[in-house]
């Protein structure tokens, strides 16, 4: 990642929580609306969720910071029509929103009227705080900039406030409307707002949203699916470490029920099994996700425990990319040799390590191959193996930067 923030400590316990974008992207997010339709989901770092219902990505590039909110669609999402009691088209659509969990009730106007984030950005000693409409800002005033600013956390009033500089917004459903190929109006025969329809597979045909289950992005409609916020501003004139809260996620009607989406705050934990203390109950590690902070590989993910496996691999569950690309194992391990391992990190920052040779299921403090080591950005590390270490047991290893 190109980036002049200052370098941050990550820290082991979760006191006071911020969230991190990270470096190695596939490239620069496009400020669009898009998450799938345009491989941004390689792009970003997953950085905050609400499990199952809603999640936070980041990145920093250049004193930009990118961030995007994407919900999931058991709780909202861009299919809409007419429902059951509504005049002429009502009883065809019951099946169409069916086909996507929605039951019989999600208009158009539904998503225009009353979907919003609530959002804020701290830099230093500089905060803005706003609802981000989802389709325009909420005062209908027409500005781009989301001027609908919050005075205070639990104030949803519009007025005040000054726009965070350079930012940019968008959102799934405005690029559906604007760049889409599929009529929502259904050739004119449809002109109130209660009665426009999302794409199905054929207008003739099933009357579902797809055939092969619930899509994330329809390329024959250019539609999509996902109800994602996207926006961009610049920090470059300001120090410090960038913290995000998103403080709610408004969605009415929502599928499951509960219409806010609260998106904790991250921290990234280990997946070793749990006598290396992997859970939070156990006193495991926890690393704060902050923004423009170190990192090992391309790629980091929040999770909200530890994940401890016997593979070692719980905790690579995310749909955007492997997580686990930091560190190498060049030469085996083999009792009684020196071998090396690559490990691939931000510049400057400080390397702890461990392997339990005597796999005893604990790290003990002689079993550490790396201390404060200053890394360079990719560093092969060399280091003795024990002559007495089993050579047909599994062998554990953890290793963190700060």
């Amino acid at each position: 990642m190109k980036t002049n923030r200052t370098l941050s400590m990550i820290l082991t316990t979760a006191m006071a929580l911020v969230l991190a974008a990270t470096a190695g992207f596939a490239g620069t997010p496009t400020v669009n609306g898009l998450f799938y339709g345009d491989g941004d989901y390689a792009n970003y770092s997953l950085i905050g969720q609400d499990p199952g219902r809603g999640y936070l990505y980041a990145q920093i590039e250049s004193n930009t910071l990118y961030l995007a909110v994407v919900l999931s669609s058991n709780v909202n999402d861009n299919v809409f029509a007419a429902k059951m009691s509504d005049k002429d088209f009502g009883t065809a659509d019951a099946a169409y929103l069916e086909s996507t969990q929605w039951g019989r009730n999600h208009r158009f106007n539904d998503l225009e009227r009353s979907d919003n984030m609530e959002l804020r950005v701290t830099d230093g000693a500089t905060s803005w705080q706003w609802q981000h409409g989802y389709l325009y800002d909420l005062d209908r005033d027409g500005e781009p900039g989301e001027k609908d600013w919050a005075a205070g956390p639990d104030d949803n009033s519009i007025g005040g406030g000054t726009i965070p500089p350079g930012l940019v917004s968008a959102s799934s459903l405005a690029w559906n409307l604007n760049n889409s190929s599929w009529d929502i109006t259904m050739g004119g025969t449809r002109v109130n707002n209660q009665e426009y329809k999302s794409p199905d597979d054929s207008f003739f045909g099933d009357n579902t949203a797809t055939n092969n289950g619930y899509p994330t992005w329809d390329a024959e409609h250019s539609w999509e699916w996902a109800m994602v916020y996207e926006l961009s501003m610049d920090l470059s004139g300001y120090d410090g470490v960038p913290m995000v809260e998103i403080l709610s996620a408004h969605n009415s009607p929502s599928k499951d029920g509960t219409n806010d989406v609260v998106i904790l705050p991250g921290v990234d934990l280990g997946d070793a099994p749990d006598s290396y203390g992997t859970l939070k109950a156990s006193g495991g590690p926890e690393h704060v996700l902050i923004i423009g902070g170190p990192v090992l590989g391309s790629i980091v993910d929040s999770e909200t425990d530890g994940a401890p496996t016997v593979s070692a691999n719980g905790d690579d569950v995310d749909a955007v990319a492997d997580d686990e690309d930091g560190v190498t194992f060049v030469t085996p391990l083999v009792p009684g040799t020196t071998a090396t391992v690559r490990v691939v990190g931000t510049a400057g920052a400080k390397l702890d390590a461990w392997i339990d040779f005597n796999t005893n299921g604990v790290f003990d403090g002689s079993e550490q191959i790396a201390s404060s080591y200053a890394l360079s950005g990719s560093d092969d590390i060399d280091y003795a193996i024990p002559g007495t270490m089993a050579s047909n047991a599994p062998v554990y290893a953890r290793f963190r930067i700060s």
